[in-house]
């Protein structure tokens, strides 16, 4: 099915056409769950780059439009939570955030900082003796060494071009982290407590208690 009926369009969309239109865009299958996901049309739609889906696909044919370093032309292309958008032909780029409600929010990004984005460690598997992989929130899978120490719910900074990891946040108390998850959806904090599969989040003397699972520990440096 090619479009989902506007009522039904997920709440994380900061769309205000939801009661003006019959039916919205639906994200095709990706690295991102379609209610954790914005399709691409709608996001350059949502930026003012075009009114209809045909202006839409008029610029994505042009091959001018890269999600994560990889150009892409369906408007369908799921975006999600952290994600890099960039237009080569006007050098404008973007990250996609969240804003205090947890709907999805564009933020301008600096061009050095395109290329690099934060994912989040879901998983792990032994390939041999002495290699790791890891399994990332956005469908990507890292090979590292045991030695270097990831945990599950840690945070990698991944160089898009060369594929590669080029930093670590480690989920423990003093970082920075969004909530992704959950009816706190959208709150940010630094980590004053993990204990027993819970954290908990502090921001300007306000607490939030989560889960761990809902958490995205971040490094400032590359979100904008």
């Amino acid at each position: 099915m090619a479009h989902l009926k506007a009522l039904t369009a997920p709440p994380v969309w900061k769309w205000s056409e939801r009661k003006a239109q019959p039916f919205v865009l639906r994200t095709n299958p990706g690295s991102h769950p379609l209610y954790d996901a914005i399709p691409l049309g709608l996001l350059i739609k949502l930026l003012g780059y075009a009114k209809t889906t045909r202006e839409v696909r008029a610029i994505l044919n042009r091959t001018v439009v890269r999600v994560n370093d990889r150009r892409v032309r369906n408007p369908r292309f799921a975006v999600g939570f952290m994600d890099s958008i960039s237009f080569d032909d006007i050098k404008a780029h973007y990250r996609l955030l969240m804003d205090a409600k947890g709907r999805f929010e564009l933020r301008p990004l600096a061009a050095a900082k395109a290329g690099v984005k934060l994912a989040k460690v879901v998983g792990k598997r032994p390939r041999g003796k002495d290699t790791l992989q890891l399994n990332l929130n956005d469908g990507r899978n890292v090979l590292v060494k045991p030695s270097d120490g990831y945990a599950m719910g840690d945070s990698v900074v991944l160089d898009l071009a060369k594929k590669k990891i080029t930093g670590h946040v480690k989920c423990a108390t003093g970082a920075e982290a969004w909530l992704t998850s959950g009816k706190h959806r959208g709150f940010r904090g630094k980590v004053k407590e993990i204990k027993d599969g819970a954290i908990v989040l502090e921001h300007q003397k306000q607490q939030v208690r989560a889960l761990k699972a809902h958490t995205f520990v971040t490094s400032g440096e590359w979100e904008a």
